[in-house]
């Protein structure tokens, strides 16, 4: 089997999964599920860059100040969107 039909099953299994999963965390705050959403994913892109050995392309991207200011305002979006 192809390895990307193989991915597209795999991705609409867990995607047909995650109206449990989010029934099981109704009783989470919105924000402290954010928090370690944002928090988790962070930890695990810290390791695919790692792993990847991309460590000067992350470095760059934090310092262009553009890429960084887009990173802000993706942020406060996100924040204002949350509050509404």
């Amino acid at each position: 089997m192809n390895k990307g039909i193989l991915y597209g099953i795999t991705v609409y299994v867990l995607w047909g999964f995650f109206p449990i999963y989010w029934k099981l965390l109704s009783h989470v705050p919105a924000l402290q599920l954010l928090g370690h959403r944002i928090a988790w994913s962070f930890l695990v892109l810290l390791g695919v860059i790692f792993i990847t050995k991309q460590w000067s392309e992350f470095r760059a991207t934090l310092n262009a100040r553009h890429s960084m200011l887009g990173l802000l305002l993706k942020r406060v979006l996100a924040i204002l969107s949350i509050r509404c």
